[in-house]
């Protein structure tokens, strides 16, 4: 049997929103990419 540790689902996709907001801190993406990119991850939630 494997044993295999895993992060939620919803851990994930906040983790996902969090780096998509250092990419638009860091100016590597716009604001709207990144509400676009957070709208589509919020709605998996």
């Amino acid at each position: 049997m494997q044993v295999k540790e895993e992060k939620s689902l919803d851990s994930v996709i906040i983790e996902q929103i969090k780096k998509s907001g250092e990419l638009k801190e860091k100016g590597l993406i716009s604001d709207r990419e990144f509400e676009l990119k957070k709208g589509k991850l919020l709605e998996k939630l």
